[in-house]
């Protein structure tokens, strides 16, 4: 099956769609605790970047910037999309 482009008009009603459903929710995510365990594996990635003396990073799929933040906080320029 092939997927046919929805065109600007079809583009814009998923990207309504989508933001809306992601604005009523993230208040509730951003309130979230993270889990020890993404708590760590961010801070071995924090490792890992400064082993190698990385300045920036680009977060894609950033979601409410609390990694983001995160990492701001410690030193590194963000770009978060």
């Amino acid at each position: 099956m092939r997927l046919k482009p929805a065109g600007d008009a079809g583009t814009a009603r998923i990207t309504a769609a989508l933001r809306s459903f992601y604005d009523a929710e993230a208040d509730h995510r951003d309130g979230l605790i993270k889990q020890d365990w993404k708590l760590d594996e961010r801070a071995a990635f924090l490792d890992r970047l400064r082993a190698t003396e990385a300045t920036t990073l680009l977060e894609v799929g950033a979601g409410t910037g609390q990694d983001s933040r995160f990492f701001s906080d410690e030193g590194l320029e963000v770009t978060a999309v």
